[in-house]
């Protein structure tokens, strides 16, 4: 199957070709240059460019962004994933005009869409994602298909009911925390044993946190799945389909999934499942895949790059852009790829469009926002 990104290239070539045809015109002046790993950006783009008529909009894909110089020239603004790191941060130009001239009425906005960074706004988070737990559609009237939370905790209990044994092996299990790797870092999030720097700004992890993390994870398998011989064995003879076929067939009763990857899905595959959010001791957190907007410190057009992070916050953009790529067939959930951090298009708009999370957006008291990546 072509990777869903791959696929869109030729957006992507089009759009440059139109903007070295303009940069003939233009004389290289006038151009806002984006750097972006959403492959949904190009449709918003497209529109700055038709209501704004000014700037001409040149973009660059690149799965790993760069704000600095050493690969190739710096861009105006960066857009996706992966900028939530102390590292980029350091070489971010403050975003502070946002909230002086016209400032932005944060209100409308979750507390987490504007990322400080020593005392200054670096960062916009635009979209964000969270950690889900898939089960089968249960038989009509059974409490669980109502559940909207999925304590962790209480999962290991829950799941090691659904395990079955032929002839010594299992044949089905009730969950597999083995089974994807994501969820093995998951945990490793909740205990709070990331990655992050010592004080000389090497590399480090906090030992204590990251033995709990990994006594959490054999007790799991060895308690309640057999111990890790069983459970590989069974991985190694069932898991040979995604998740989402996986439930269908009765091998597993829960499987964990990104929130995102389970809505880009199918209308069927989506309908077959419920979705309930992995939570952590009443801590549901938000996963590190944000997509965030940042203005290199060397941008030459800052003042461009804020007029469009404002533009994209807007309401009526969001939701525009949301329909458009819906109505083009582009797989990318909700607002670039997640729940916007406008409260009205998570809470009211993208429930219309996606039954699955009707009436299961979680409370904001509940969710818990990751910590930068070189931060303990």
């Amino acid at each position: 199957m072509m990777n869903r990104r791959l696929a869109w290239v030729p957006g992507w070539l089009c759009l440059s070709i139109l903007a070295c045809c303009l940069l003939s015109c233009d004389g290289g002046g006038n151009v806002l240059r984006i750097q972006t790993n959403i492959p949904a950006l190009a449709n918003m783009t497209g529109t700055y460019m038709a209501q704004a008529g000014s700037p001409i909009i040149e973009i660059e894909y690149r799965e790993q962004l760069s704000v600095t110089e050493g690969n190739g020239p710096v861009p105006d603004l960066v857009i996706g994933t992966g900028l939530y790191a102390n590292q980029i941060m350091d070489n971010l130009a403050s975003q502070k005009e946002l909230f002086e001239t016209d400032p932005i009425d944060t209100s409308a906005y979750y507390p987490f869409t504007f990322i400080q960074h020593k005392d200054d706004y670096r960062l916009t988070v635009l979209s964000w994602d969270l950690p889900a737990i898939l089960t089968p559609l249960a038989e009509s009237g059974h409490d669980f298909n109502e559940t909207v939370m999925l304590p962790l905790e209480g999962l290991m209990d829950r799941a090691a009911q659904y395990n079955q044994k032929k002839k010594g092996s299992l044949s089905a299990m009730g969950f597999s925390p083995l089974y994807s790797d994501e969820f093995i870092y998951l945990l490793f999030q909740y205990n709070g044993a990331t990655l992050g720097s010592d004080n000389r700004g090497y590399p480090d992890w906090r030992e204590d946190r990251l033995n709990a993390a990994l006594q959490m994870l054999g007790n799991w398998s060895k308690d309640y799945n057999g111990g890790a011989a069983a459970e590989t064995a069974f991985l190694t003879k069932f898991a040979y389909a995604p998740v989402y076929q996986l439930l269908g067939s009765q091998r597993f009763a829960y499987a964990y999934s990104r929130a995102s990857d389970f809505l880009n899905q199918d209308s069927l595959s989506r309908n077959r499942l419920n979705l309930h959010w992995a939570s952590w001791q009443n801590r549901l957190l938000i996963l590190d895949n944000l997509v965030t907007a940042g203005i290199p410190q060397h941008s030459r057009h800052k003042a461009e790059a804020l007029r469009f992070i404002r533009w994209s916050l807007v309401q009526s953009v969001q939701q525009a852009a949301m329909v458009r790529n819906l109505d083009d067939g582009l797989r990318s959930f909700g607002f670039l790829e997640g729940f916007s951090t406008c409260r009205y298009i998570t809470e009211k708009i993208i429930p219309q469009y996606y039954p699955a999370v009707r009436l299961r957006i979680p409370p904001e008291t509940i969710l818990d926002f990751p910590a930068p990546q070189g931060m303990l």
